[in-house]
């Protein structure tokens, strides 16, 4: 359902949001992130037909909700953009928090609830909730529907390079879960999912810290395209404070990681290798937390030229990562 999800809110979140928070115009950016929303939509109901002919009922309903949850979430994406362009930081945290809070409560309860049987549907309603105090809070927040959507055309220039970023966030979609299709093929049910395990863990610090430091940095980058030096000044602290925050992670993680899934998960996820594959997801925050920042500062300055060659460069790699 998570994959399914990130896939349905790609256009809208990973292709058209940084391009439109880059916009000169409040009326530019408010066309492209609304677009961004149709095309989610679109996509929602197109997996919400796949999915209700191809699945059993009980999971058919369950992923069609899921899609639908997906669509709804994708109208709260005008509202990312407009806040973040007003610098109401604050405002979308609360929000996200909130969110997060009462989708896990609605989880919980619902999956004490209802029957064993019907426990997908816990999921469903949880992704529900999050969707529309998502939408709800970030709209209201900033300034009603009046200020965040306006349906048009945005002019070429400006489509141009949406699509480009659109085919080089598809790009690093399939790279970003291409792993899943490696583990699929070549590891047992053990190892994939000691790994997936260890993976999810460590993604908590990139989701929580890393991605909002990214998003900040961005925002701050566009701001100052006029101002080299400020912008360069603005890349280095950014740069230095996300590492530091990293080798935190990367240097104490690993020697208490043995302890922690022992504790948590149990001895034998300790025995199936969870713990050596989880101090290496922690070094490799290292990496991720640099290439976050040095991604924010290219998108926030790329011409249409450079995001298709960046675009090619993902391909190639994409290439030779699958063609392991």
């Amino acid at each position: 359902m998570s994959l399914m999800i990130s896939l349905v809110l790609l256009p809208a979140r990973e292709g058209l949001r940084r391009i439109a928070i880059r916009q000169d115009t409040d009326l530019q950016s408010r066309l492209l992130a609304t677009s961004g929303t149709f095309l989610s939509v679109f996509l929602a109901l197109f997996t919400a037909i796949v999915n209700y002919y191809f699945y059993t009922d009980e999971q058919s309903t369950a992923m069609v909700f899921s899609s639908v949850a997906a669509a709804i979430e994708s109208f709260s994406e005008p509202a990312v953009v407009n806040a973040t362009r007003r610098e109401l930081y604050k405002a979308i945290s609360t929000v996200r928090a909130v969110a997060l809070i009462s989708s896990g409560a609605v989880g919980v309860v619902s999956a004490y609830v209802l029957p064993q049987s019907q426990g997908v549907y816990s999921i469903v309603l949880s992704n529900l909730t999050h969707a529309l105090v998502l939408v709800v809070g970030l709209t209201s927040s900033s300034g009603g529907v009046s200020r965040v959507f306006s349906i048009g055309i945005p002019n070429s220039e400006v489509i141009r390079l949406a699509f480009d970023a659109v085919v080089q966030s598809v790009m690093k979609f399939v790279l970003g879960n291409g792993e899943g299709f490696i583990l699929l093929l070549s590891c047992d049910e053990t190892s994939r999912g000691a790994y997936k395990l260890a993976s999810n863990i460590s993604s908590l610090a990139a989701r929580f810290v890393f991605d909002r430091l990214e998003e900040q940095s961005f925002a701050a980058f566009s701001r100052l395209q006029n101002d080299v030096p400020a912008m360069e000044g603005t890349f280095v602290l950014a740069t230095k404070t996300s590492s530091m925050i990293a080798m935190l992670f990367s240097f104490v993680g690993p020697a208490y990681s043995r302890l922690f899934v022992k504790i948590m998960y149990g001895p034998e996820w300790e025995s199936a290798g969870v713990p050596f594959l989880l101090s290496m997801s922690l070094f490799y925050l290292q990496f991720i937390s640099v290439n976050g920042i040095a991604e924010g500062y290219f998108n926030a300055v790329a011409t249409s030229k450079a995001v298709r060659g960046y675009s090619m460069f993902t391909f190639i790699v994409m290439i030779l990562y699958m063609g392991r």
